[in-house]
C-alpha cells in the first residue's frame, strides 16, 4: 500500500499539468450540470462554455475547436476521457515533460476538432480526440524510443481498436456524443 501511495505521490509530481486538465473538466461537468435550468443542457448553454454550434464556429468563433475539448455534458463520457487522460497523459507528461505535452495536446485538440467539423459539421464534445492523439503518440513512440517501450502494446492496440467500434455503437443507438 506504500509503495502505491509513493508511485502516486511521484506521478503527481511529475504529471500536475496533466491532472489540472482533469480537474478543469471535472469543473466544467460540474458548471454546466448547476447551470442547466431543469436538468435541460441546450446548444446556448454549451457555447457559453466552450462548445460552440458549428455554424458559430464558421462565424469567427473559432476558440472553440480548441475549448470544446474541455466539455462534457455526460457522466459516462467524462469518465471514460478522464480516465485515458490520466493514463496516457501522465504517461506522456512524465517522459516527454510539459512543454512539448502541452503542445502536443494543443495540436492534437485542434486537429481533431478541425477533421470532425469538417467532416461531420460538428466540433463535438470532449478529450476524445486528444486522447486519441495520444494513444497514437504512445503507440508510434514504443517502437522508437525505449522510453515508451509498452510491455501490453498489443492489449493496448486491441482495446483502442475495440473501442472506437463501441463508441460508434454507443453513439448511434444510445446517443453518446
Amino acid at each position: 500500500m506504500k509503495s502505491i501511495l509513493l508511485s502516486l505521490k511521484r506521478n503527481l509530481q511529475e504529471a500536475r499539468f496533466t491532472y489540472m486538465l482533469a480537474i478543469v473538466c471535472l469543473i466544467m461537468y460540474i458548471a454546466i450540470h448547476l447551470f442547466a435550468k431543469n436538468g435541460f443542457i441546450n446548444d446556448a448553454l454549451l457555447t457559453q462554455f466552450g462548445a460552440p454550434l458549428a455554424i458559430e464556429i464558421y462565424d469567427h468563433q473559432y476558440w472553440g475547436i480548441l475549448t470544446n475539448s474541455f466539455v462534457h455534458y455526460e457522466k459516462g463520457h467524462l469518465m471514460l476521457n478522464l480516465i485515458a487522460l490520466l493514463l496516457m497523459g501522465s504517461y506522456m507528461e512524465r517522459r516527454i515533460g510539459l512543454k512539448y505535452f502541452f503542445l502536443f495536446g494543443l495540436y492534437a485538440s485542434i486537429v481533431s476538432s478541425a477533421i470532425q467539423l469538417a467532416f461531420s459539421d460538428d466540433a463535438g464534445f470532449g478529450m476524445s480526440g486528444v486522447n486519441y492523439g495520444f494513444f497514437g503518440f504512445i503507440f508510434t513512440k514504443s517502437f522508437l524510443d525505449k522510453r515508451f517501450q509498452l510491455l501490453t502494446k498489443n492489449i493496448a492496440f486491441a482495446v483502442m481498436f475495440f473501442f472506437i467500434p463501441f463508441c460508434e455503437y454507443m453513439n448511434i443507438y444510445h446517443h453518446w456524443n
